[in-house]
C-alpha cells in the first residue's frame, strides 16, 4: 500500500530530513494558554504581596536601630530578607519563571542594600549590577540547553 501523494512517511513519525526531528515535535504537550498559567501560580503573588506587607509593617512600625545590627552589623538583615521574599515571589509570579524572579529579587536586593550602606548609585553601579546578572541569566539558559541534549 502505498501513501497518498504529496504525504510521505517520514513526515508521519515526526522525521524531517537525515532522520532528525522537526523543531515542532520536541515538545509532545502544547503549554497551556498564559492565563492558566498565571492562575497556577497564583499563591506566589499572594506570598508576594504578604511580604510586601510585611516591609510596610516594618518601615512604618519598627526602629531603624532595632534591627540595624541583626546578625551582621549595619545590614539590616530583617528588612533585606523580607524585600528578598516579597521581590522573588512577584517578579516569579509576573515573568513565570523562579529563575528570572530569583535573579530580579537579587538585583533589587542589591541595590537596597548598597542604598542602606550609603553607597552613591550611579549608573556604572546600575550598569555592573545588570552585566552580572544578565551573564548569570544567559550561562543558566546555555547549561540548560546542553543539559536537554
Amino acid at each position: 500500500m502505498t501513501p497518498p501523494k504529496g504525504k510521505s512517511r517520514l513526515k508521519k513519525s515526526g522525521r524531517g530530513k537525515a532522520g532528525r526531528r522537526d523543531r515542532s515535535d520536541r515538545h509532545a504537550t502544547p503549554s497551556p494558554p498564559r492565563s492558566k498559567r498565571y492562575l497556577r501560580h497564583l499563591p506566589l503573588l499572594f506570598l508576594g504581596v504578604l511580604f510586601y506587607s510585611l516591609t510596610g509593617f516594618i518601615l512604618g512600625n519598627v526602629q531603624p536601630a532595632a534591627i540595624r545590627d541583626f546578625l551582621v552589623p549595619t545590614a539590616y538583615l530583617p528588612l533585606l530578607g523580607v524585600v528578598f521574599l516579597g521581590a522573588f515571589f512577584s517578579a516569579a509570579f509576573a515573568l513565570l519563571h523562579t529563575r528570572r524572579g530569583l535573579l530580579v529579587a537579587l538585583g533589587v536586593t542589591t541595590l537596597l542594600f548598597l542604598k542602606l550602606q550609603a553607597v552613591v548609585l550611579t549608573a556604572e553601579v546600575f550598569a555592573v549590577i545588570a552585566i552580572v546578572l544578565a551573564v548569570v541569566e544567559i550561562t543558566a539558559v546555555i547549561l540548560c540547553k546542553l543539559r536537554s541534549r
